[in-house]
């Protein structure tokens, strides 16, 4: 025991370097555990608060250094800890097994201590703890940041070299995503919901903002001031009031009439939101992050011209995302897509995409200027359709049954003569 104590400052060393290496560990769980909305309230709370954001925003150089910081340490403490022990092994008073039963003790004392229980409370105490830790973080990373790069060019070369033909793994398919799902659970019915939105999330990577949003003629649009009398008068038939400039005619702001439960007699548009302006050709996909980032509601879908042919609020996206059939005709219209009338006739809606009516069909048709069946009656008559005309279009006759007083229109849909 006297040679043990005789070897203090390694031993006070050793409890520093678990400490530190405790630190680092805490603020990797704290930091990279913070939910979504933790980190939208602490960019407007107080300042270290602010700053655990920024050191966020690049989060492999806060890692990097973090990891490196840890492997320093550890390799510290171990080199100690070896020393120590063949000082009491030379000693001659510690028998072999001792001083392998002192070993063990290191290694589980800075497993415990610097690894699992600090990661534990960091995770509980994620906000509290990572507003504490980011000012000596962010010190910590100034300190290393300007020696490593070097480390990083070393890893680089270092990989050229002992492994020159190493290639990145390529893409998941939906199929092997699938598949893992099935692996993971023996719920069917669970295995079902998952496939199904795994489906929906590769298919709003393919959907262009033309095909999802709600039309222009199927919005309700005011020029600001906004009163309660004015959407008595209109009698909205959606949940958005869109805000529009009295001489451009473009969408400024939006009000979401689903989150209100009191609306003022007078000025609405003090509840208006901006919006966020895409191109009619982006995704989905694309655009829901945009949106979520700038978190914003609604997506102002504009053409060629920079003129706004319609919206897709967030709420829509979700539909899309969660509905087992993610139709933009039961969305907006509440009836289906495409109807089977009889053995070679189908009711469809105006706004029924393309896409949808080749999964339907099991068929691929040639890809035009329109992507609806109304923008298709468009495109071959040259003119806006109205009722009782008719065109042909890959092996179907498309019919106009039915056009509202919005614009919405009916079609039907029959197999050509030619084509049964």
């Amino acid at each position: 025991m006297d040679i043990l104590v005789a070897q203090w400052p390694g031993l006070l060393a050793m409890s520093f370097l678990i400490g530190l290496s405790a630190f680092f560990s805490a603020s990797e769980a704290a930091l990279f555990s913070l939910r979504t909305e933790q980190l939208d309230s602490m960019a407007e709370g107080t300042r270290k608060e602010r700053y655990t954001i920024e050191l966020l925003t690049q989060p492999e150089r806060l890692l990097s250094t973090i990891l490196f910081y840890n492997l320093a340490i550890n390799v510290l403490y171990f080199s100690i800890s070896s020393t120590i022990s063949l000082k009491l092994g030379q000693a001659g008073s510690w028998e072999a097994g001792e001083i392998l039963l002192f070993s063990i003790a290191s290694l589980v004392v800075i497993v415990f201590f610097s690894e699992m229980l600090p990661k534990s409370l960091a995770v509980v105490f994620a906000r509290p703890l990572s507003g504490l830790v980011s000012l000596p973080l962010g010190f910590s990373v100034l300190l290393l940041w300007p020696i490593l790069p070097t480390f990083q060019y070393v890893s680089e070369m270092s990989r050229r070299l002992f492994w020159p033909n190493f290639e990145k793994e390529p893409h998941l398919e939906i199929a092997d995503l699938e598949r893992a799902i099935e692996i993971s659970t023996s719920d069917k019915q669970l295995v079902e919901q998952e496939q199904l939105i795994l489906r929906n999330i590769v298919l709003l990577s393919e959907i262009s903002l033309e095909e999802a949003m709600r039309p222009r003629n199927q919005l309700d649009l005011y020029t600001a001031p906004v009163s309660l009398a004015q959407l008595q008068e209109k009698s909205p038939t959606t949940d958005y009031i869109l805000i529009v400039e009295p001489t451009t005619e473009t969408i400024t702001e939006a009000i979401t009439l689903i989150s209100k439960s009191y609306l003022p007699k007078e000025h609405l548009n003090q509840y208006a939101k901006p919006v966020l302006y895409l191109p009619w050709c982006a995704t989905v996909a694309e655009a829901w992050q945009q949106a979520r980032k700038e978190k914003i509601e609604v997506i102002v879908v504009v053409n060629e011209f920079g003129e706004s042919i319609g919206i897709l609020p967030q709420h829509d996206i979700l539909h899309m995302l969660f509905s087992s059939t993610p139709s933009r005709s039961q969305r907006l219209q509440k009836q289906l897509s495409i109807k089977k009338i009889n053995v070679n006739t189908w009711q469809a809606t105006g706004m029924t995409s393309i896409r949808r009516v080749e999964r339907y069909f099991g068929m691929t048709f040639s890809k035009g200027k329109s992507n609806t069946l109304a923008g298709i009656l468009q495109e071959k008559l040259g003119r806006i359709p109205e009722v009782g005309d008719h065109c042909r279009w890959g092996g179907f006759e498309i019919s106009v049954i039915e056009i509202s007083d919005n614009g919405q229109m009916l079609v039907h849909l029959k197999r050509s003569k030619w084509n049964r």
